[in-house]
């Protein structure tokens, strides 16, 4: 239980460190070296991302609560629509709406496809389990019979 509830916390985490860009770029952070980046802000994104992909591989070992990654869902939603479909990059009104109910429908379509995934993997086991039963049963193996 507690694992799960760390593994969640990795998960917010994961999706929170995708926001460190916007914070390095409100207080004016900069970096000496930025390794070929126009920007401290660039240099901070790419970097935030890495970092949460590998908590997110680290974090999903341990089983998080499927909720949890809603946050890193999201976050990446938001970014990957400012690059699409937003022309407007002042002005984001319905912006993060839009990227919320995208966010759920994805949370829940991976929710339905795991479900649909579990329910045939119950539904093989029970047959092996009922295969096996009646092997027992009726004990199918094949007889000897001892010579005389």
């Amino acid at each position: 239980m507690t694992k799960r509830i760390i593994a969640s916390f990795l998960v917010l985490v994961s999706g929170m460190i995708l926001l460190s860009d916007l914070y390095v770029s409100h207080y004016h952070i900069e970096f000496k070296n930025i390794y070929g980046f126009n920007s401290t802000s660039n240099f901070v994104f790419w970097l935030s991302m890495m970092v949460s992909q590998l908590l997110l591989i680290i974090a999903a070992q341990f089983k998080p609560y499927r909720i949890s990654y809603l946050a890193p869902i999201y976050l990446i939603s938001l970014s990957l629509y400012w690059i699409f479909f937003s022309n407007d990059y002042d002005n984001k009104s319905y912006f993060n709406l839009y990227v919320l109910g995208f966010s759920l429908a994805l949370l829940i379509i991976v929710s339905l496809i795991s479900m649909i995934v579990n329910k045939e993997k119950i539904e093989t086991e029970n047959k092996n389990a009922k295969l096996k039963l009646l092997e027992n049963i009726f004990d199918l193996t094949v007889l000897k019979i001892k010579k005389k």
